[in-house]
């Protein structure tokens, strides 16, 4: 058996040395002979596109040594490595450290990575392991400020995903209290107390979730609040753009999907929000500002901002004194008149 076949070894980035590497959900380094990701501008083979960096690092695993890299893929000198700490990154490193376990478990690791990047997926067991991830990086203390860096926090999420993969109970801790917020979420959902209203004209999904307690939901990683988990939103509608009015509280933001290169036909294109956030900022009553932080940035928000007002947290976005069809008026407006242009 090949070093290739029984698997590569984990490198963080502060260890490579200048190693020869296979890249996960990243950007290349210079020591990189091979990018397997979804980020835009990567050079991961165009004929292995997938949606999700794992996807593409099975689809490699299938297709072989025909796809070698820039500089000849040589296994027994090749390690594995990522730039950042999320699901989708742990899954596609685990399926190259352990080739023959992964393609056993491929359904899983898929849901894992569809769950932690795009928030979306219906297999328990998965979004629980996605949970109990994000509460992890959450809580890590290594040697390095960022956890890319301290190879501790990938290595204890590598050890622990075959556990999480086959449903064990071991971290209920960390993935219990989320999923009660998605299952609560599910049943406001059903029972009419938050609504999507779709407008497909702008490519929108309007969620009215009236006064309801922000309460810490997983993606990317991180755990980030929400007026409702974006998994109940996402499994029920495909709309790129979500609208959360939830007065005090209310934010739009461009879905994860809309940032990196999809196999898949494309989602619409995001817009730059920033004059929105200033005519909402003028038409504040109070001193309430509000900010856009982007189109680049990995989930493009347009919210009020965190401590505009005394008691807002600093993980949640800050509150407005506008009325929700005030905001609701303006959003839309804005976006079609961009969309028109």
């Amino acid at each position: 058996m090949s070093r290739l076949q029984a698997g590569l070894e984990f490198f963080a980035l502060s260890e490579l040395n200048d190693r020869p590497n296979v890249m996960v959900d990243g950007a290349p380094v210079e020591s990189t002979v091979l990018t397997l990701s979804h980020w835009p501008g990567s050079p991961t083979p165009p004929a292995l596109k997938q949606d999700l960096s794992t996807g593409i690092v099975f689809a490699w695993l299938r297709a072989g040594a025909r796809w070698a890299g820039r500089r000849r893929l040589r296994a027994e000198q090749t390690v594995v490595t990522t730039d950042h700490f999320d699901q989708d990154g742990l899954a596609g490193v685990y399926a190259l450290t352990d080739p023959a376990a992964a393609l056993a478990s491929e359904d899983r690791l898929m849901a894992l990575a569809e769950a932690g990047d795009f928030a979306r997926g219906h297999d328990p067991t998965a979004l629980r392991a996605s949970f109990a991830l994000s509460r992890l990086a959450e809580s890590w203390i290594g040697p390095a400020p960022n956890p890319a860096l301290d190879g501790g926090l990938h290595r204890t999420g590598l050890e622990r995903l075959p556990a999480l993969l086959a449903g064990s109970k071991q971290w209920r801790t960390d993935w219990e209290e989320e999923e009660e917020f998605l299952t609560d979420s599910q049943a406001a959902l059903d029972a009419g107390a938050v609504v999507i209203d779709e407008r497909p004209d702008l490519d929108l999904a309007v969620v009215r979730a009236g006064g309801v307690n922000w309460r810490p939901a997983s993606q990317l990683g991180r755990r980030r609040a929400a007026a409702v988990h974006p998994v109940a939103v996402h499994n029920r509608s495909a709309r790129s753009r979500v609208l959360v009015l939830s007065p005090p509280r209310f934010e739009l933001y461009f879905r994860y999907e809309t940032w990196v290169e999809l196999a898949s036909p494309a989602w619409a294109p995001r817009l730059d929000l920033s004059a929105v956030a200033a005519d909402l900022s003028a038409a504040e009553p109070g001193p309430g500002r509000w900010s856009f932080n982007g189109v680049r940035a990995t989930i493009a928000r347009l919210v009020p901002e965190p401590g505009t007002h005394p008691g807002t947290p600093g993980n949640e976005p800050g509150t407005s004194q506008l009325a929700p069809d005030r905001v609701e008026a303006m959003v839309t407006a804005a976006l079609g008149a961009a969309l028109e242009t």
